[in-house]
């Protein structure tokens, strides 16, 4: 069902499950066709904090709210976010490679 919604829509498409070994929200699965510096298969498994790393400003004011949201989230009642980047280059951005340490 998740390739399917992957290839009849635009969006990516991410699973998020609890684990009791993380305490927090792991990537569970997904169809993610336009990742921005990141790769599906090393992430899998990871919590949000960890996924979100890279990221300062989530790491330090996003990262308990949005634990918050998926611990309240109900069955069969899904959510969507949305997010954009702006970035200032001079040459082509590869988005599709992990940027280097």
């Amino acid at each position: 069902a998740l390739v399917r919604c992957g290839r009849l829509t635009q969006e990516d498409w991410c699973i998020m499950e609890w684990s009791e070994a993380e305490q927090a929200y792991v990537l569970g699965a997904g169809v993610v066709c336009f990742p921005m510096r990141w790769s599906l298969k090393e992430q899998h498994g990871m919590p949000v904090a960890c996924i979100h790393r890279p990221v300062f400003t989530f790491g330090k004011h996003f990262t308990s709210r949005a634990q918050g949201v998926m611990a309240h989230l109900k069955t069969m009642q899904p959510m969507w976010r949305a997010n954009w980047s702006v970035f200032n280059l001079d040459s082509l951005m590869d988005l599709f490679s992990p940027q280097p340490p």
